[in-house]
């Protein structure tokens, strides 16, 4: 009997404290550094420290998608964004979730 409640007592314990990822983490503090006509693909992951979840070419461009999503005990937390790139180099953010950038940044990065 007491053998169960050790094992009962670690399960719960490795349960409550079970954490989960999906995606590539990227660091988001740094997408002020991207630069409209100037960054590459290549340079965006490196700015972002991460790697691309997707990428995906089309008559609009390449666009390339990082997404990061963690799982806890207290929740889920998802962050998310899309870069457009045409002849190689930056456009645009097309789309983004899960954090906040500065208003210039925004305004510099999301025309």
């Amino acid at each position: 009997m007491q053998l169960i409640k050790i094992l009962f007592t670690i399960t719960a314990f490795v349960l409550l404290t079970a954490c989960a990822t999906s995606g590539y983490d990227f660091k988001e503090q740094n997408i002020s550094q991207l630069q409209i006509g100037v960054t590459t693909p290549y340079d965006a992951e490196s700015i972002l420290k991460g790697t691309p979840y997707q990428t995906v070419n089309n008559d609009s461009g390449t666009f390339l998608v990082f997404v990061f999503s963690s799982a806890d005990p207290m929740g889920v937390k998802t962050k998310m964004v899309e870069l457009q790139f045409n002849n190689n180099v930056l456009t645009r953010i097309s789309r983004m979730s899960g954090f906040e950038l500065p208003q210039a940044d925004r305004a510099r990065l999301m025309p």
